[in-house]
């Protein structure tokens, strides 16, 4: 089965075909604005049923995803109940448009949006931060390490006498039961990753990493030089974890479907595409976190006309009876 798409930018319109089993061909024509989503074919039906178009098909297993010249107001889509998220028993997507603030005890005066937790079935939690000017974070529980990635605006990491100025892609990775302050020198937006530290025997505990991603040199994913890697904690057996950032060229994909004991957290920093979790095919674009539980079926493909990169963890050096 393949698929193929095109579009006439006169008229604000835009055609989108494919072509299933056996030659059979359908074609469909939408009137509207800039290209702004992804809709799915799926189970014999294609269309876009909050604005009427439905095309049923004769051949029912066919599954196929693509862009369509559509573009919705969101504040109506929320106001008849609609959301690209989606929750499953092993994996989640979680759009912007159903984002909720809280509080946490350590994060005082600090709105964050709850992303990723253990009652979800998950091992780690994953939140974004809105940190107001002047704001200060505290440690996460005791055992506990935390990863922090700024999204925009600027923090100073005070640890151990030392005061580490982290700008837009800089991050750190804070060992457990270590004493800091997080401190917004101005409005900031972070990224933080939290997970029970799996201690290593004969292994001494990780050390503080500090960085900034716009400094590493990307490597080529297994010699595919659409696909770039930056690894951005130490490869050594101290970490309990990995965090990369995936980078793929438009038309890129991962080069198979993967399967493992790890799970992962994914935060899509730029672009988009389709992404494979399980049985399910879903869009995906800047700003939208996935959740992978372990043996689910995952897979990526890059569409549009920029790269799309994402942030990514996954717990690791550790034996699966360990977590």
């Amino acid at each position: 089965m393949s698929l193929y798409a095109e579009s006439a930018r006169t008229q604000q319109m835009v055609s989108v075909g494919f072509s299933l089993p056996h030659r059979r061909k359908a074609r469909m024509t939408f009137c509207s604005g800039k290209v702004s989503e992804l809709c799915a074919i799926s189970r014999g039906c294609v269309g876009l049923p909050s604005r009427g178009y439905f095309l049923t098909l004769a051949d029912r297993s066919s599954i196929l995803l693509f862009r369509l010249s559509i573009k919705r107001d969101l504040n109506m889509r929320q106001k008849i109940g609609e959301s690209r998220s989606k929750f499953r028993d092993n994996h989640a997507l979680m759009s912007h448009d159903s984002h909720e603030r809280t509080t946490l005890p350590n994060w005082p005066g600090i709105d964050l949006v709850i992303v990723i937790a253990p009652q979800m079935g998950a091992k780690f939690s994953q939140f974004f931060a809105h940190m107001p000017a002047g704001s200060i974070a505290h440690p996460p529980l005791e055992g506990m390490e935390r990863f922090i990635f700024v999204l925009d605006g600027e923090v100073e990491l005070s640890i151990e006498g030392t005061i580490h100025k982290l700008q837009q892609e800089g991050y750190a990775f804070l060992p457990n039961d270590r004493n800091y302050q997080i401190n917004a020198k101005i409005d900031t937006r972070l990224i933080v990753l939290e997970r029970p530290f799996v201690q290593l025997e004969g292994q001494p505990s990780p050390t503080l990493h500090v960085a900034n991603a716009k400094k590493l040199t990307a490597v080529p994913m297994k010699g595919d030089d659409m696909l770039m890697l930056k690894k951005l904690i130490p490869e050594n057996l101290t970490y309990d974890c990995e965090f990369n950032i995936m980078d793929f060229s438009p038309g890129a994909s991962l080069p198979y479907v993967e399967t493992h004991f790890m799970e992962h957290g994914l935060l899509f920093l730029n672009g988009g595409g389709i992404y494979r979790l399980d049985d399910c095919w879903y869009p995906v674009e800047k700003g939208d976190i996935i959740w992978m539980g372990p043996y689910c079926p995952q897979w990526f493909g890059a569409i549009g006309r920029s790269n799309a990169r994402y942030l990514i963890y996954k717990n690791w050096n550790r034996d699966p009876h360990a977590f």
